[in-house]
């Protein structure tokens, strides 16, 4: 896999504190040799005991083995939420640590509003944004008070919907809109770290949208609408890839970093029908790339990575657990998780 982070990092002593108490965190994160062994259980007991010695043990206030598992992963993210907005001495970096909270919330509502019969849906409160606070603005219609970046959002998801009252072009939009929203966060923070991790992201979701539309045979204009901007992959070499076929469009992306993850990924999806190796092959560029921040001695950069860090092991956690109620073999467990 090739380096996809070769820039320098800037000291920023006013976070020598806050990298030096998660770098003692990060050894509570799940390793891959214990994602692993998590896979490789036999049964759930044997999942349950390996659990036991790390900070995602179920937690015994819930009744039910699933509700005490749940319970457990949702302090466990709320606590490092909120650490990490607590350590965020930037305005901006809170803003962006806690923009897709933001937008979740602005989705939930906005689909309240404008399609009938939307379901109720707790809003997040570790978003920057309270959940009062913008229900309010919400109740008023008073999009202008919130940042430029979410009014706008919502502006055009509106104006999409009713084009064809289409829930899908809300989320498309709103996808759309936390990707441009933290970017602008990441260009007010000076930090190349941050604007290049949202290259990364846009890259990793638009090249999955185009492997999804291509299984699909979707109108390959709605890659136009699903495409997020400030990554490195040009449109018009994913719509390329859309009309040829799956044995070409390795080629096409053979000068962008992405070339492995384009031929196994695609690969194994053209022949099992399956976006299993896509999707962990774009977690294991995610991870690359948020552990080129171990390099940091003093900098905001950690804090972002921690977060996201936190979020993966959650997902694998939730992962396991489901599949090994759904008896899934570990083999099939371990494709469908990030373990390098």
């Amino acid at each position: 896999m090739v380096a996809l982070w070769s820039g320098e990092f800037r000291e920023d002593w006013r976070y020598g504190f806050a990298v030096g108490r998660l770098r003692v965190l990060q050894t509570h994160l799940l390793e891959s040799g214990r994602v692993t062994d998590l896979a490789n259980s036999v049964n759930m007991e044997e999942m349950l005991s390996r659990l036991s010695g790390t900070a995602y043990a179920p937690s015994a206030e819930a009744t039910g083995l699933a509700e005490q598992i749940e319970t457990r992963l949702r302090d466990l993210r709320r606590e490092a939420y909120k650490l990490v907005t607590s350590l965020s001495l930037d305005e901006a970096l809170r803003r962006f640590i806690q923009g897709p909270e933001d937008f979740r919330n602005i989705k939930i509502l906005l689909r309240q509003n404008l399609i009938e019969n939307s379901p109720t849906l707790q809003l997040s409160d570790l978003a920057y944004i309270g959940p009062e606070q913008l229900t309010e603005i919400f109740e008023a219609e008073k999009y202008d008070a919130l940042p430029q970046a979410m009014a706008q959002a919502i502006q055009r998801a509106i104006v999409a919907y009713y084009e064809d009252k289409n829930p899908r072009n809300i989320d498309l939009e709103l996808d759309r809109g936390v990707f441009l929203y933290r970017r602008e966060l990441a260009g007010e923070l000076k930090n190349e770290y941050l604007l290049s991790l949202c290259g990364l992201l846009a890259d990793l979701a638009n090249i999955r949208s185009m492997a999804r539309l291509k299984w699909l045979e979707e109108d390959r204009k709605l890659l136009g609408q699903a495409y997020l901007p400030g990554g490195s992959v040009e449109l018009s070499r994913l719509q390329s890839a859309l009309t040829n076929t799956w044995e070409a469009i390795p080629g096409l992306f053979f000068v962008t970093p992405y070339a492995e993850l384009i031929e196994h990924g695609l690969a194994f999806l053209a022949a099992n029908d399956s976006f299993l190796r896509l999707e962990k092959y774009s977690d294991d560029y995610l991870g690359e790339f948020l552990r080129s921040s171990n390099q940091v001695i003093a900098g905001p950069e950690p804090l972002v990575a921690y977060i996201l860090g936190v979020e993966r092991d959650i997902r694998s956690v939730r992962l396991i657990f489901s599949a090994k109620q759904a008896g899934m073999n570990s083999e099939t467990i371990r494709d469908r998780l990030t373990v390098g």
